[in-house]
């Protein structure tokens, strides 16, 4: 879970020294600047008023008597700007171009007095370089959002192209790279600190961890903008020490936009891996489509916008993989090594029945039966090259992918200065992996039923404070089908792999509540921002993985082990423990025991093969408060102080230890006890009881 294990809360204080204008939350803009006239003189009360262009979204502000405009907590978009000043002529300016949690500076001027009865319009986009505050990080419109090439559309891999990100991949499925600790960090900072929201609402893979991961699959059709900040964030934006991603997804507008698309990838272009060609194991197949439609249009024109987006992938694609098995030799029940001297010995059946085997049976009929059980080897990467080697083989891993997005926008009143939304996600998904050999089944199969919900409300009170509020339940719904329904033995499983799986079934849910408030106002040269979020996450988790007892062959345990089988050998082995591990594989010896004994809270165990069922659950919250203060025109300095609660997490059923005695105490008794001279053991073990023993005590 992506939370902070300290139990006291810690402040964020943000002092910086930018170029004018407030912060926004998350997923707004604002736009500021200042009104002159021709010869740089302030004009106060001028009446300056911006226009949506796509969904008729209008707000009006009068400049202070700094001269000094602020438009906080815009929506992203297209924008035109109208001013007007008693005694002047109006200005208009058009094509301006709001990105996602992006602050943009545009001076206002009236060149010309008024005498006649005309208006001057401006038509250039405003630059997009980001010269308001000291937060680092590129926004991303729409246009490079469809442009850019991205491996299955993934939208994941337009978030590395910032400064200081080190990236390996963007695909989750290749859990080589996705898993490295290298992926996705942000100058320095742990992988999975990185921040996502979607919307203003929170979407980290709190399961995966997973760089620049959101639960809630984004398409390229359905995200309009998002933007990376990759360091020195304001206060209003927190709970990690990564990057803050946040995203938003596209809305309807007053006309009907859609698309329909369709992208094959073919095997033609993938090359052949260079141990399946030695191994002469064909090219995995690799066929996927990615197919799906968007449209987006209004509903009531003006007042009320809709936006839906399905998306579909289909992979009939072919892993590898590479499983250990015996040689034909060791079928027969030959068991070979390599003596100190460098030269292979071979030990026959008649040997190993009259001078090994203390039960004088020699190779095990039932291990021979089991090893024939195994594909021929045809590599050599893995194993001894003696008693064992590789089998190399390619399967189907099929992978199908449904993604569902909706969003409503309401313009409560007629300007819009009241509004709502509600976003709507879900995906169905299905990845098949590798059988343990060709002819079985998959020995996991994922099903993801991830899911999400965001309302969100942005409301205009008077003439200069603005409020959002948003809410967001995000559910991430994981299935891990396994092939293991029993216990189970293990043979030689550090020299051959089992002929069949052991992965176990788990189920995972997590349900991440956010809550959240921010406000903008304006006062004189102060534009002052507050707000603040709760988040409610739980981690509800069903496991098999110790659920069954599980029996192995150990060589390392026999005592007598060395005596045995090697006292008849006329030469040592170069490797003592590969050849003890092979000589008591192929006597078919089980002699070490794993029990597996879990338990409920009263002490009963539960009965073999019961899942174990735990319920993590923590509780967050964050307040902030921010001011930009403008010193001069082109000079302004943002102060924040950011207000964070992040307790330990904890199991909410009270299936939860803490130890006696206290971890306080216990490091007192041995500190007394070294300043004694006395041996720390005399200070005792530490014990375990219930988390509500009075006798325990915390374990933070």
């Amino acid at each position: 879970m992506k939370t902070a294990s300290a139990c006291l809360p810690f402040l964020i204080l943000l002092a910086t020294i930018a170029v004018v204008a407030p912060d926004a939350r998350a997923q707004s803009s604002s736009l500021s600047g200042v009104v002159t006239d021709e010869t740089g003189g302030i004009l106060p009360d001028a009446e300056i008023t911006v226009i949506n262009q796509d969904n008729n979204v209008q707000r009006t502000v009068v400049s202070n008597e700094e001269g000094l405009y602020v438009f906080a907590q815009l929506p992203p978009g297209s924008y035109h700007l109208s001013a007007t000043q008693p005694g002047f002529n109006s200005v208009t300016i058009e094509g301006i171009t709001l990105l996602v949690n992006t602050n943009l500076e545009l001076s206002v001027v009236f060149d010309t007095v008024a005498t006649l009865t005309r208006s001057i319009t401006v038509s250039a986009t405003a630059p997009q370089l980001n010269t308001t505050d000291a937060s680092v990080g590129n926004a991303f419109g729409t246009k490079p959002i469809r442009q850019l090439p991205l491996n299955a559309r993934n939208p994941a891999g337009l978030l590395s192209l910032q400064a200081g990100v080190t990236f390996l991949t963007a695909d989750p499925l290749d859990s080589k790279l996705s898993g490295d600790i290298r992926n996705g960090t942000v100058n320095g900072a742990q992988s999975d600190q990185s921040n996502v929201t979607l919307d203003g609402v929170d979407v980290n893979d709190q399961n995966g961890r997973l760089p620049f991961t959101s639960v809630l699959r984004n398409t390229l059709d359905s995200i309009q903008e998002f933007r990376v900040v990759t360091t020195t964030a304001n206060a209003n934006q927190g709970r990690s020490s990564g990057a803050q991603v946040s995203l938003v997804t596209k809305s309807g507008t007053n006309e009907v936009h859609g698309s329909l698309y369709e992208y094959h990838r073919n095997t033609i272009t993938a090359a052949n891996d260079f141990f399946n060609n030695r191994a002469g194991v064909d090219r995995p197949k690799l066929i996927r489509n990615v197919f799906g439609g968007s449209v987006g249009g209004p509903v009531k024109k003006d007042r009320v916008f809709y936006f839906l987006n399905y998306e579909g992938r289909r992979d009939a694609s072919d892993g590898s993989a590479v499983r250990r098995v015996p040689t034909a030799s060791m079928r027969d029940g030959f068991v070979r090594y390599r003596s100190v001297d460098g030269q292979v010995q071979t030990l026959d059946p008649a040997f190993i029945r009259t001078r090994i085997d203390p039960l004088g049976t020699g190779p095990s009929p039932a291990t021979l039966e089991y090893f024939r059980s195994f594909p021929e080897p045809n590599d050599s990467t893995v194993g001894d090259g003696l008693n064992t080697a590789g089998y190399r083989f390619t399967a189907p891993t099929p992978l199908t992918w449904n993604t569902f997005i909706s969003k409503t926008d309401w313009n409560l009143d007629q300007l819009g200065s009241h509004s709502m939304f509600m976003r709507l996600n879900y995906q169905n998904d299905s990845i098949g992996s590798v059988p343990q050999f060709p002819g079985q089944p998959p020995n996991t199969e994922t099903k993801d039923a991830s899911r999400g919900l965001a309302l969100g409300y942005n409301g205009l009170f008077g003439s200069s404070l603005v409020g959002t509020f948003r809410y967001g339940l995000t559910s991430q719904r994981l299935n891990f089908s396994g092939v293991q329904t029993a216990s189970r033995a293990s043979l030689g499983d550090s020299i051959i792999d089992d002929i069949e799986g052991a992965t176990t079934p788990r189920d995972i849910e997590l349900p991440t509540h956010t809550l959240s408030a921010d406000f903008s106002v304006m006062r004189g040269t102060h534009s002052l921002q507050f707000g603040g979020a709760f988040f409610s996450n739980r981690n509800r988790r069903l496991s098999y993985d110790n659920s069954y007892h599980f029996a192995k062959q150990a060589a390392w345990a026999l005592a007598d082990g060395p005596a045995i089988f090697e006292g008849p050998l006329s030469a040592a082995p170069a490797n003592p423990g590969v050849y003890r591990e092979t000589m008591a594989t192929a006597l078919g010896v089980l002699n070490f025991f794993d029990a597996n004994y879990n338990y409920d809270l009263d002490g009963n165990p539960l009965s073999l093969g019961d899942p174990v069922s735990r319920t993590f659950g923590v509780e967050q919250l964050e307040i902030y408060v921010q001011d930009t203060w403008r010193v001069r025109p082109g000079l302004a300095v943002t102060g924040g102080l950011r207000w964070s609660l992040m307790p330990p997490v904890r199991e909410v059923n009270g299936i939860q230890v803490s130890i006696t005695p206290g971890l306080d105490q216990y490091i007192a008794r041995r500190l007394d006890l070294a300043a004694n001279g006395r041996p720390t053991r005399e200070a005792g073990s530490i014990g375990f009881v219930g988390v509500d023993d009075p006798e325990g005590g915390p374990l933070w």
